[in-house]
């Protein structure tokens, strides 16, 4: 036999366990979004640093290209630059 009390102190274990499954179940599915959000910003992140890898590898390549055509079509200025270069080098290393 149950007594009020005992009734009483089920029903309350009853609402805690209950109160305790559906704080789990907010747990779970706030744990899942932030592991869906955090998956989704790594991903937009990687695709970011991939496009902008390959841009400078562009760039650095039509600029390797640009100097290459420059210094056969003005081989004797670009003696003269890369001279000059040197020198002023040399003069910043001094000082």
């Amino acid at each position: 036999m149950y007594t009020k009390d005992s009734r009483h102190a089920n029903h309350h274990l009853r609402t805690l366990r209950n109160d305790f499954t559906a704080l789990r179940d907010k747990a779970t599915e706030t744990r899942d979004a932030i592991s869906s959000t955090a998956t989704y910003a790594k991903n937009r992140a990687e695709r970011a640093l991939t496009r902008s890898w390959y841009n400078i590898k562009d760039q650095s390549d039509e600029l390797h290209h640009n100097v290459v055509s420059y210094i056969r079509k003005n081989p004797i200025k670009a003696v003269g630059y890369g001279v000059l270069a040197g020198f002023l080098i040399n003069v910043l290393r001094r000082k």
